[in-house]
């Protein structure tokens, strides 16, 4: 990255990293609430790599995204640790401010998690052109499957693999924005 496109991305908030706390509460929410409806990540996979550290911080930020507008979260909408406690539409503004900024230099450098990131980033609606962008990350998502093939049954994949299990709900996606 360069240090005028580095300079930029930091200062939307591309490389953010919420508070533990608000990560902790949003991810817990996701998956007791949102999860079994989208079942766009293996939780268990998800999990383990969050209490090791190794979970992808856009990733992160895409599940808070999701979740930050449910009453459970409310309490914890910081963006920094010591950070005003926020309303759900401005913290959901900033965070998709920096991800969207994130997935457009091409910063996740796992294929599988941009396209989980890209999908959650779909149930994003906000402002005048909310449905527009929604759309987008949902394009973006089903291109990024296609490319990296996650439609096509190679040898060692299961039928109920994370993947299948991303490229379905994908699909369905697809058809229901078409709707």
């Amino acid at each position: 990255v360069k240090p005028l496109q580095k300079a930029y991305l930091q200062a939307v908030g591309a490389f953010r990293v919420l508070p533990v706390t608000t990560q902790d509460v949003l991810a817990t929410t996701y998956f007791s609430c949102i999860d079994g409806l989208i079942p766009l990540l293996d939780g268990a996979k998800f999990l383990k790599d969050y209490r090791a550290g190794t979970v992808s911080n856009f990733l992160v930020q895409a599940i808070c995204l999701l979740t930050c507008k449910t009453e459970e979260a409310a309490p914890y909408l910081r963006l920094t640790e010591n950070g005003p406690l926020m309303d759900p539409v401005p913290f959901a503004r900033a965070l998709h401010t920096g991800l969207d900024a994130a997935m457009k230099a091409d910063l996740e450098a796992d294929r599988l998690t941009k396209v989980q990131i890209l999908a959650l980033m779909s149930f994003h609606n906000d402002g005048p052109g909310g449905l527009e962008e929604s759309s987008m990350h949902l394009s973006q998502a089903i291109h990024e499957a296609h490319t990296a093939g996650l439609h096509i049954n190679t040898s060692g994949r299961r039928p109920n693999d994370p993947a299948a299990y991303l490229w379905w709900s994908l699909w369905v996606f697809d058809k229901i924005n078409a709707c």
